[in-house]
């Protein structure tokens, strides 16, 4: 029995913390843009390595939100976009060098959105996780450029993904001693065989009757989770 209720509370443990990641604070991050200069067209203004950047924090609700000043307030001809994303890898032969287009634009500011990057990238070569990225860089385009600001929105918050993953190996740990610890018989306890079997069977019906309330609670809150996140990805964003 004791052995039953460690297992069922370490799985209700490990899905409490599934829907505590599900959940997960997000944050949006500013990012620095001291080293950024006026970059004459088709250059880079600014880049950032992949330990200043981590795209393991993005989700799917990212976006980089980017500030700048044209060279004389020029803009391209066409309609074209004064600025551009740039995803790199160079450790591969050939290098990737991924260009995406921002889904909004005007004279000084521009919106660059998850599935976008994530679907420039993964064209060009590199995995659609982002975790090959050694180097995302912000350039002009058809006119001059300098950037002024940067942010990174909706980014896993660290410190809540760290306790979420401790949570999950102090439950895993706990099924493990408990499946690993020794069985001893003595003979009292032989003795008492027949009365044990008695009271498991006793016993039966209720751990059905928990079983079935884990089972339609755990039911619950995937339902929730879902609905919540579909309402999420629906709700509009504007910058």
């Amino acid at each position: 029995m004791k052995k039953f209720i460690s297992m069922i509370t370490a799985a209700v443990t490990v899905m409490v913390c599934m829907c505590i990641t599900a959940f997960a604070e997000t944050e949006d991050v500013e990012m620095s843009t001291v080293r950024a200069k006026m970059s004459p067209a088709w250059g880079q203004s600014i880049s950032y390595t992949s330990a200043e950047i981590s795209v393991s924090s993005f989700t799917e609700d990212t976006e980089i939100l980017v500030e700048y000043e044209t060279e004389e307030g020029a803009m391209p001809e066409n309609g074209y976009h004064p600025v551009e994303l740039i995803f790199q890898r160079y450790d591969v032969e050939p290098p990737i060098w991924c260009q995406i287009s921002p889904v909004e634009f005007n004279e000084t500011s521009a919106r660059f959105v998850y599935a976008d990057i994530v679907a420039f990238y993964a064209d060009m070569g590199g995995k659609a996780d982002l975790s090959d990225v050694n180097t995302v860089c912000l350039g002009a385009t058809m006119v001059g450029a300098k950037v002024t600001k940067v942010t990174v929105t909706n980014c896993t918050v660290k410190a809540a993904l760290e306790t979420t993953a401790a949570e999950t190996t102090a439950a895993e740990t706990t099924v493990a001693e408990t499946e690993a610890a020794p069985a001893e018989t003595t003979a009292a306890e032989t003795t008492a065989a027949p009365k044990a079997e008695k009271e498991e069977a006793s016993e039966g019906g209720f751990n059905m009757t928990l079983v079935i309330i884990i089972i339609v609670a755990v039911i619950v809150v995937a339902g929730v989770v879902v609905t919540i996140i579909v309402i999420k990805k629906n709700r509009s964003r504007f910058y």
